[in-house]
């Protein structure tokens, strides 16, 4: 009796052993959507000429899923995170951001995509510079930085406009980082806006 009791005794601490581990919550993927921030209400421009809108363009860390940051101690070195991801790529949604913006300030019938048959005036190409979060002892922040090459259809540039954005973030959450990006890239359309609308009625 003696002996079948202790070789119970291991068996019964392994299975309760097996049964918290069952109940623990295993930690799962999160992902995060770049929102369309809504921009002011504008009259879109009379007799605009037709914009043609690339893709945009982004390459390495940019062009994958995982949302990146970057911490002082890694002396500049970006780092990806292991269970927070974009809901699509990043370009796919500033793309979707910029021509729905684009759309509102000039019409609908004359932001035009890669495919178009049709002869247009600018051809809109933005490239993703920078998309980080920043983690340091000062406080987090947000860094979005994007160029916007304007060409005519023989590829002759009308002009090139960078915005290069900070925004502090009240923590660090994932999501705080995402809004922040939200907003800032809302506030770069606007500006590549006004800078199309200023060479239009020149």
């Amino acid at each position: 009796m003696k002996t079948w009791t202790s070789r119970r005794i291991p068996l019964l601490i392994a299975s309760l052993l097996l049964s918290a581990c069952a109940a623990q919550t295993v930690p799962s993927d999160r992902y995060y959507r770049i929102a369309l921030q809504a921009l002011d209400p504008i009259k879109p421009l009379a007799d605009s000429p037709q914009i043609m809108l690339e893709p945009f363009q982004a390459s390495g860390v940019y062009a994958e899923r995982a949302l990146v940051y970057r911490r002082p101690e890694a002396r500049g070195a970006l780092e990806q995170y292991r269970q927070q991801f974009w809901l699509e790529l990043p370009a796919l949604m500033l793309t979707d951001s910029l021509r729905q913006a684009l759309r509102k300030a000039f019409g609908d019938e004359r932001v035009q995509a890669r495919d178009a048959r049709v002869k247009v005036a600018y051809v809109v190409t933005p490239r993703l510079r920078k998309l980080d979060q920043i983690l340091g002892p000062e406080g987090a922040r947000a860094e979005y930085e994007v160029e916007f090459v304007v060409t005519d259809e023989d590829n002759e540039t009308h002009f090139v406009e960078r915005v290069d954005l900070v925004s502090p973030l009240a923590d660090t959450h994932p999501q705080s980082f995402a809004d922040a990006v939200g907003r800032m890239a809302a506030q770069a359309n606007q500006q590549l806006i006004d800078r199309l609308a200023r060479d239009i009625t020149n």
